[in-house]
Parts: C-alpha cells; structure tokens; sequence
C-alpha cells in the first residue's frame, strides 16, 4: 500500500516537474 502510495506521489512529481521545466509544444505555442 505504502510503496504504490509513494510511486503514485513520485509519478506524479515527475510529470509536474516537466511541465513546468520542460512545457509541452502545445503549451508553447498557446501561449
């Protein structure tokens, strides 16, 4: 339970800290 808890958390860190260093095309272009 706790090692899917901390992968979900650890997943989901990852993704933000790429979206917010390395935006995608889309986001770019939008503005």
């Amino acid at each position: 339970m706790y090692n899917e808890f901390l992968a979900a958390v650890e997943a989901g860190a990852s993704q933000l800290y790429s979206v917010l260093y390395h935006p995608p095309v889309s986001l770019q272009s939008t503005g």
